[in-house]
């Protein structure tokens, strides 16, 4: 029988290395192998097969069984092999047999084929945001054997995760994904993930690897919320800077996007960055009253923040004064007006006044007051005043107006003396000075002759006699006759031209007490005193215990026939004349000259102490002290202040004052901002030197809550721990009241910001209130927490102080009785009021909302 059809017949008794006896063939053992015993072959390869024995009959036959397909095939004594071409099956194990004297013996190969991974690919990532969680995948595709699979995802050189696939069954080609969840933090940002495989056959002799392309990762982070800045008030066309600031930006402020509306209309801006932080600043205005927001949004790769902040268009029209007759004869009644167009909000208020008092005051539309022209009433200011109230800030407008008093000229006694007398030989002149509006014309004529009253005339005997002053303007004229006595003394009665005239020494007035005239109201009295005076002709001078003040000097007088001269006493000063011509019995005019004259002049002033003595000032350098320039000013934000410094010296300083950091000048009236605070230096200059003086501004304002948060949330499961956390600004730094559902497991922190609910239960269901305040206002905020799983523990205990105490009054008792225990209760009008509050013995204000149903 052929060995085929006897393997065939036994089929089913075979094994891989044993031997069955034939019936009729004689026994004889041989041994059968195949090489390669285990091989790995690539999907639709080819290999051969060699099958031997060991049996010594030389008409041993055998063959290769096998579902592979068979190509070539050789044999030779003993041994045979045989070509399988386009395997295709992925696990197979062909079977060598051969027949010995009867005898069949077979041995097996193992054949696996495999197959590359066709792709390896690591799907993208989006723009990541810090701390987020995301899956990085991988899908291997068409691969076999999985069994010995091995997929690594990477970041940079560093081993993110593994995964092999040697439990799994399946063998075939396939698909494999592998999942790994990544939480990207700042160092990751720009490293790149990349996805490995590895087909370990190498027991086979084969070892394959691929990879994918590489993922960059992007990591973004956008920590804070915006902050805007901006007026929470503008004016109607007034256009206002609005602010937009975010801080934290990772990786690159550059790369931060914003988007500015005011209204509901994107505003145009510009980006200006610093650090980490980034600031976008533009522009907002409206042609039309009432409330608008301003709205700004940032964002970084998949992050986005926003914030918004109302504010108020307000129109606020200027005031206007009407004087229906600016210029106004005397005694005439004129009406003043003063009205303004009605403000959005409305809430204007009026004021007339003028520089001394306010004449009326009112809501708009308008005050009006008449009054009859007097003679003071010429020049007098009047002013329009609207003030409008905005939350804390008080805004003014206003408008002022001259009122001219047009009355006809008069001469008096006080203006015009009608007896005046001259001393031949000195100069002198006609005065005569006239009271009127337009100012009069006043001329002077005796005998048809009309003498100046401006010009200085030399006196001669014929300047005797009776002159006619006249005084005109559009609305009348006024007369008046003077008589001029001219005296003629001969050289013998006085050498030097001199009056005879007895020359006084100080007044009782200026004694030792006395300051000097020159002296500044800011400095003390000198030490010594106006002490007695010699008069010694040709000259007197005035003499002092003392040293004069540094910025006093005491002059004598010299002369002779023809000029009289001042001089500095103690060679102190430059000599001061010539001083022309006699001094007469009025020394105002020989003062005024020599003011004039003088080469400090216009900073030299002079006085006349008692009748003769004469003291001038000279120029002094600047100074300053707390009283004229205080070190230190507090403002409050949003009213209006001026940063004045005065100074002392001569002549009188300018001061300007100038923010350390920065260049414009503080002139001016301000709307003080909380940006105003900081030092400023305050320099006080005239001719003689400078001094400066620190100045440092605090501004404060009240107070705004900033945060108020929750942990874990404001919907608590009974039996859980929470907090309210309340966060605000302020200056002075506000203080923190809270009001909550009154129960003896609320704790509150130290500074009194935050309130802690240990074991939470029905009776901290409610709304918690904080309420911070300082010494310019308060600002208030309030959470609602709910605590699941109470309602029926609610319900009874309602339902059972209902019964016993009957409605409100008997939840109201129970607040007393209970939940202000262990302190002070106190319930205000608890018969009409839905409202109880307790004082706990931390000084905290508990309370609950009782509602009627």
């Amino acid at each position: 029988m052929p060995g085929e059809a006897l393997l065939a017949k036994h089929r089913r008794l075979l094994s891989t290395t044993g031997a069955f006896a034939i019936s009729g063939a004689a026994e004889q053992s041989f041994n059968v192998s195949v090489w390669p015993e285990n091989s790995v072959v690539e999907h639709r390869g080819s290999i051969w097969l060699n099958c031997s024995h060991t049996c010594r009959d030389p008409s041993a036959s055998g063959g290769l069984e096998t579902s592979l397909t068979k190509a070539q095939n050789k044999s030779g004594p003993g041994w045979m092999a045989q070509e399988l071409v386009d395997i295709q099956e992925w696990v197979s194990a062909p079977r060598c047999y051969f027949n010995c004297y009867g005898n069949v013996t077979c041995a097996d190969a193992h054949i696996t084929t495999y197959q590359p991974p066709e792709r390896v690919v690591l799907e993208p990532l989006p723009d990541m945001e810090l701390g987020r969680a995301y899956n990085l995948t991988c899908q291997v595709l068409n691969v076999a054997p999985v069994t010995h699979l091995t997929v690594t995802l990477r970041q940079g050189g560093r081993t993110l995760h593994t995964e092999t696939f040697q439990n799994h069954t399946v063998i075939k080609l396939d698909n494999r994904t592998v999942t790994h969840e990544i939480i990207p933090q700042r160092r990751d940002h720009g490293q790149e993930v990349t996805c490995h495989t590895a087909l370990d056959l190498r027991l086979q002799g084969q070892f394959f690897q691929n990879s994918s392309p590489a993922v960059e990762l992007r990591i973004f982070d956008l920590p804070e919320e915006p902050q805007l800045l901006t007026s929470h008030y503008i004016e109607v066309g007034t256009r206002a800077t609005a602010r937009c600031g975010v801080a934290g930006v990772f990786p690159t402020v550059g790369e931060a996007r914003f988007t500015l509306s005011f209204g509901g209309e994107s505003l145009n801006f510009t980006v200006t960055t610093s650090g980490d932080t980034a600031t976008a600043e533009g522009e907002v205005w409206s042609p039309f009253p009432g409330q608008r927001e301003l709205n700004c949004t940032v964002t970084m790769g998949p992050m986005s923040r926003s914030a918004r902040q109302s504010v108020l268009i307000y129109s606020f029209p200027q005031p206007v004064l009407e004087i229906d007759q600016p210029q106004a004869l005397v005694n005439r009644n004129v009406s003043v007006t003063c009205s303004a167009l009605a403000s959005q909000p409305p809430g204007t208020t009026l004021q007339l006044r003028d520089s001394e008092r306010t004449l009326a005051s009112g809501p708009q539309p308008r005050l009006q007051l008449t009054l009859t022209t007097h003679k003071g009433d010429n020049g007098r200011q009047f002013t329009c005043e609207g003030n409008l109230t905005l939350g804390s800030r008080s805004l003014i407008k206003n408008m002022s107006a001259q009122l001219i008093v047009l009355y006809q000229p008069t001469l008096d006694e006080s203006g015009c003396p009608s007896h005046q007398t001259w001393l031949e030989g000195t100069l002198q002149q006609l005065a005569c000075e006239a009271d009127g509006n337009p100012m009069p014309e006043v001329s002077c004529s005796k005998d048809s002759q009309v003498y100046g009253t401006s010009g200085v005339q030399n006196i001669t005997r014929g300047h005797a006699g009776i002159y006619l002053c006249s005084a005109a303007n559009a609305h009348g004229m006024a007369g008046r006759n003077v008589t001029i006595h001219v005296e003629c003394e001969g050289r013998d009665r006085s050498r030097w031209g001199l009056p005879r005239l007895h020359l006084l020494g100080l007044s009782s007035e200026h004694s030792a007490s006395s300051a000097p005239p020159c002296t500044s109201h800011s400095e003390p009295a000198p030490a010594g005193s106006w002490g007695s005076q010699r008069v010694l002709h040709p000259h007197f001078a005035v003499r002092r215990d003392s040293q004069p003040a540094s910025n006093t000097e005491v002059y004598s007088m010299t002369g002779t026939e023809s000029k009289t001269e001042l001089v500095g006493t103690e060679n102190r000063t430059p000599r001061l004349g010539p001083f022309w011509g006699a001094v007469s019995q009025t020394p105002m005019s020989a003062l005024s000259q020599l003011q004039t004259n003088h080469p400090l002049q216009p900073l030299l002033s002079a006085q006349l102490l008692s009748r003769w003595a004469l003291v001038l000032c000279l120029p002094d350098k600047p100074t300053m002290d707390e009283s004229s320039c205080p070190s230190t000013q507090v403002w409050l934000e949003g009213t209006l202040h001026t940063l004045a410094c005065e100074a002392d010296g001569i002549p009188v300083p300018r001061v300007p004052c100038t923010k350390e950091g920065a260049a414009d000048e503080f002139g001016g009236e301000r709307n003080v901002s909380r940006n105003v605070s900081g030092t400023y230096h305050c320099t006080a200059t005239n001719r003689l030197g400078s001094m400066m003086r620190r100045v440092t501004v605090q501004v404060e304002y009240r107070p705004i809550i900033l945060l108020l948060a929750v942990s874990p949330s404001d919907t608590v499961p009974r039996g859980t721990n929470f907090n309210i956390s309340c966060r605000a600004e302020g200056s002075p730094a506000p203080t923190y009241h809270w009001t909550v559902p009154p129960a003896p497991n609320v704790h509150c922190s130290a500074d009194n910001s935050t309130v802690s609910v240990a074991s939470a239960d029905w009776h901290n269901h409610g709304i918690y209130i904080c309420r911070v305040s300082n010494a310019h206002g308060q600002h208030l905020g309030q959470v609602r927490i709910q605590v699941t799983g109470t309602e029926l523990i609610i319900a009874a205990l309602i339902a059972g102080a209902a019964v016993l105490l009957g409605g409100t009054a008997g939840l109201v008792y129970y607040l007393k009785s209970t939940a202000c225990k262990k302190g002070e209760y106190n319930v205000q009008d608890a018969e009409s009021s839905s409202k109880a509050t307790c004082l706990g013995r931390d000084g905290a204000v508990y309370g609950i909302q009782l509602t009627q149903t």
